[in-house]
């Protein structure tokens, strides 16, 4: 980076710049080669230590950019020093993503009605929307991670109303909480006890941390639907969700004990509306795991049976591995001598997946999903999905026709 300084006229006419760095003198460069890009009009700038703390200058630098458009700002930022520098600001911004500090005043949120003319795209995460002021109107992307539950979705309401997609992070408590889903529900009453007739007109699509969206209660007929981290423990508020909320596109990820197959049974109840389904199943490790292959292909196509799905996409992943499959697989066929516990189930649950037959399985699938044309197996490992386009008649009974991967029916 420093070498650019040397050569001013190499950066002045940028229009797109991204930073990485983890070092002060760094950031201190950094500032000085900002504030010479002149046309610069798209900055991402993603900190992994105290650089926006300790080094004032970079955000002054940033603020400073007359034609930037749009700005992401990822690590620890001075919250109420940067926002003052954000009103300031004289350029068009559009589209804003950082993460906030807990206990953010309302300097954050003056910054962002200084660019309200402008904004489109907010991700304010740890921004805390407690009072009322004047609504972020022109936004229509907004991501949001409440920093505790005593938050009001009829707030988000006011604050964006022409809203067309809502995204949720976890909540700064959910880790401290996930295991006591009542503090979860008691947020979803509160915000239930809240709702007026009043709704998200052009909303389509709500995606991100599963218990967050159910907990924010949010009653409009939307598109899209994509929920993060959902547990067999949680499947009574998915039904509860998808009644609310009615999408035709759903995107939903699973974390899944491999002896709770039989619980996908009634993973689906209230999911009529769905007419393209992605699944991801990811596997907590267990040893038990020697007939996994036979109960998913028992069990998840029962769940599907009451659907009218059109397309469907199903994958699988092993929940906190890092490592490829294969390499699990290699390793293991060397010996298991040398592995812990942790690694042997590791090792037995790959190899529970890997004896999967995808043909044989999205072959139940549309055998209980009379409306489906078109699955997608995705299998972990170095192996491509298969895909297939369904084929039937009254004659000739069921076919699977081996295709393309995409599934993005016209809904």
């Amino acid at each position: 980076m420093r070498f650019m300084l040397n050569n001013p006229t190499y950066f002045k006419y940028l229009r797109t710049l991204d930073l990485r760095f983890d070092d002060l003198s760094l950031a201190r460069t950094a500032a000085q080669v900002i504030t010479r890009c002149y046309w610069l009009e798209e900055l991402f700038v993603l900190l992994s230590g105290r650089e926006f703390l300790d080094v004032p200058e970079l955000d002054e630098a940033i603020c400073s950019l007359p034609r930037l458009k749009r700005l992401w700002v990822i690590g620890d930022v001075a919250t109420d020093r940067f926002a003052r520098c954000m009103t300031r600001m004289t350029c068009q911004l559009r589209t804003f993503n950082t993460d906030f500090t807990e206990g953010t005043s309302q300097e954050a949120v003056a910054a962002l009605h200084s660019s309200s003319d402008h904004l489109e795209v907010v991700c304010a995460c740890g921004l805390s929307f407690r009072n009322i002021g004047q609504p972020l109107s022109r936004v229509r992307w907004a991501g949001i991670k409440f920093v505790d539950f005593n938050y009001d979705t009829s707030i988000l309401l006011h604050w964006f109303p022409a809203l067309k997609s809502l995204w949720f992070s976890e909540s700064r408590l959910g880790d401290a909480s996930r295991s006591d889903l009542s503090l979860w529900d008691e947020v979803r009453r509160r915000n239930e006890s809240r709702r007026s007739t009043s709704r998200w007109p052009q909303l389509e699509t709500i995606s991100g941390h599963f218990l967050s969206i159910y907990s924010a209660a949010p009653t409009c007929r939307i598109h899209n639907l994509e929920c993060n981290d959902v547990t067999m423990h949680c499947v009574e508020r998915l039904s509860v969700l998808l009644t609310d909320l009615r999408p035709r596109a759903f995107d939903l990820h699973v974390v899944l004990n491999p002896q709770q197959c039989y619980l996908l049974s009634g993973l689906l109840q209230q999911a009529s509306s769905v007419i393209q389904f992605t699944i991801r199943i990811e596997f907590e490790f267990n040893q038990y795991t020697t007939n996994l292959a036979e109960e998913l292909t028992n069990h998840l196509p029962r769940a599907l049976q009451p659907l009218g799905l059109r397309s469907i996409k199903v994958a699988f992943a092993l929940h906190g591995l890092t490592d490829n499959l294969d390499d699990v697989l290699r390793a293991g066929a060397q010996g298991t001598e040398e592995l812990d516990d942790d690694e042997l189930e590791v090792l037995s649950l790959a190899r529970a997946i890997h004896t999967l037959d995808a043909h044989h399985l999205a072959r139940k699938i549309a055998e209980q999903v009379t409306s489906l044309t078109h699955v997608i197996i995705q299998l972990p490992g170095d192996e491509p999905d298969a895909a297939w386009d369904i084929s039937r008649s009254d004659c000739d009974g069921l076919y699977l026709i081996p295709s393309a991967q995409s599934s993005d029916d016209e809904l």
